[in-house]
């Protein structure tokens, strides 16, 4: 049983299903390992995580991604880079932690189907806090 399942998730890390413009459905492969030297994002800290901001968001722009895609993503680690959770224990652990999460959620919902997927439920939670403290 757990042979199969080892199975089971290598196959999954193997390939990715994704939607063809005619709706319909086909697999895409995807690379076995992360390179040796690459540190999952989860594992960077805060200050790691807004260095490497600069560099993805210089990537997304050189390959062409969409302006309201980069503008999504500068507010994003703008309010990550801000946001009170940074001075209290435990903060930033829990901050690179949703950006990790929240990044990888939001690759895998454009993969899948070609819709906007937003990141700004931390900006509503941020508005309705600030909001209440004006």
């Amino acid at each position: 049983m757990a042979k199969a399942n080892a199975s089971a998730r290598d196959t999954d890390r193997a390939f990715n299903l994704a939607q063809r413009d005619d709706r319909g459905l086909t697999f895409s492969s995807v690379a076995r390992g992360a390179a040796k030297n690459v540190i999952p994002d989860d594992k960077l800290t805060f200050n790691e995580v807004c260095e490497a901001k600069i560099a993805l968001l210089a990537c997304m722009e050189e390959v062409g991604w969409e302006q309201d895609h980069l503008d999504a993503f500068m507010r994003f680690f703008l309010t990550i880079e801000n946001h009170e959770l940074r001075v209290r224990p435990h903060g930033k652990e829990t901050l690179v932690r949703y950006v990790a999460t929240t990044r990888a959620a939001w690759y895998a919902a454009r993969r899948m189907v070609k819709m906007k997927f937003g990141i700004s439920p931390l900006f509503a939670a941020t508005d309705s806090t600030t909001s209440k403290s004006s």
